[in-house]
């Protein structure tokens, strides 16, 4: 009998194996390939986020600050249902700053941008300067009658700065609540006695009118609720003529409209960079001084001037080239606007055209765009 021995199977054992340090360095830098990329992809999309968030807000920041000039720019020259004709108690010479400032018959005032011994800084179409965001002297600013800037302006904490027109806006604004004359007052009395139940401000610059005459004055500091009082107004700029009389006998219902006289321009913000401002002379010397809208870094404004009678303008011109005040039906204004943050990538040097105005930008990484538009007084010519 055969026996069969049973032999036993054994796998063969294999020794286990790692990568060699030519095959680790390989995935190493593959990877490192690879996630270099990622984070190129990722800075590209971040870079790319923050710059369009910067865009929108260039473009939100553009609105707001059109609207807030279209605004007042459209209402300017209106004077009720007397037009442009009513009488002046107010003592202000023509051609002063206190004329910019309140004179109602002439819809806006404001300076350009001159050149003195501190630099040029002329910014009439087709001048070009480099700015600093610095503030200059006073003189650096001329209006319509060759003046220099206010001194209210340059006492500001924040006032203008170089390079960037001013511009002030008037009109009356009617109070809510209408008035009637008692019909007893003659035209030499200084107070004139209404109905008004919650009284003008006193110190008030105040345009009463009943549709047959107009008169404005500033409202006397102890004038009573219902009385309108033309006082002479002692050491109180602007002040009421003395010796004056009424326009007319005021013996029925009336209107009462205060002045709105805000002047806006550029100064730096509190964040830091340019802002457009308003400040206003409702009541006289400037006040209630306003941070509208920042990263406006510049404003220029050319005016419609109507030389034809026709009630269009005929040439857009800068302030100190207007002929006469009184005959601008428009305005022309570009802002220049930049960024809140600096986003480029690189420092650059910008020159952007204004108005016909070249202005140069320090070097930064802020980004800059241009908007303009033009708006029609509409209580001045036609439509």
């Amino acid at each position: 009998m055969i026996m069969l021995r049973k032999q036993s199977c054994h796998k063969p054992s294999h020794r286990q194996q790692g990568f060699t340090v030519v095959e680790i360095m390989v995935a190493v830098a593959i990877s490192l390939f690879l996630l270099a990329g990622i984070l190129q992809v990722l800075s590209s999309n971040k870079q790319t986020s923050r710059y369009q968030e910067a865009v929108a807000r260039i473009q939100e920041n553009a609105r707001f600050a059109l609207m807030f000039l279209g605004q007042d720019f459209r209402e300017a020259g209106f004077m009720g249902c007397t037009g442009n004709s009513f009488t002046n108690q107010l003592n202000i010479a023509a051609g002063t700053n206190a004329d910019n400032f309140y004179n109602l018959q002439n819809a806006v005032a404001g300076w350009e941008a001159s050149t003195t011994s501190t630099g040029d800084f002329s910014t009439s179409p087709g001048d070009g300067f480099t700015t600093t965001n610095n503030t200059v002297a006073q003189t650096n600013w001329t209006d319509s009658n060759g003046n220099g800037l206010d001194a209210d302006f340059a006492g500001l904490l924040f006032p203008p700065i170089e390079g960037s027109d001013l511009v002030i806006v008037k009109y009356a604004q009617e109070s809510p609540t209408g008035a009637t004359a008692d019909g007893t007052t003659v035209v030499s009395a200084a107070a004139l006695t209404t109905t008004v139940a919650n009284g003008v401000p006193p110190l008030s610059i105040t345009l009463v009118s009943d549709c047959i005459g107009a008169d404005l004055f500033r409202q006397a500091p102890a004038a009573s609720a219902t009385t309108l009082s033309r006082a002479v107004i002692a050491s109180t700029a602007p002040d009421n003529l003395a010796a004056s009389t009424w326009s007319h006998v005021y013996t029925g219902t009336m209107k009462i409209y205060t002045l709105v006289s805000n002047g806006y321009y550029i100064a730096q913000g509190n964040y830091g960079g340019p802002s457009l401002w308003r400040g206003s002379f409702n009541m006289g010397p400037i006040s209630n001084v306003q941070e509208l809208v920042e990263g406006v870094e510049n404003m220029q404004v050319l005016y419609g001037e109507d030389t034809t009678a026709d009630g269009i303008a005929d040439r857009y011109v800068t302030m100190n080239n207007v002929t006469n005040v009184a005959n601008i039906v428009s305005a022309r204004v570009s802002l220049l606007m930049r960024s809140i943050e600096q986003v480029k990538v690189q420092p650059e040097t910008v020159t952007k055209t204004i108005n016909g105005v070249d202005v140069t930008s320090p070097s930064d990484r802020n980004i800059r765009f241009i908007v303009t538009s033009t708006f029609k007084f509409r209580n001045r010519g036609v439509l």
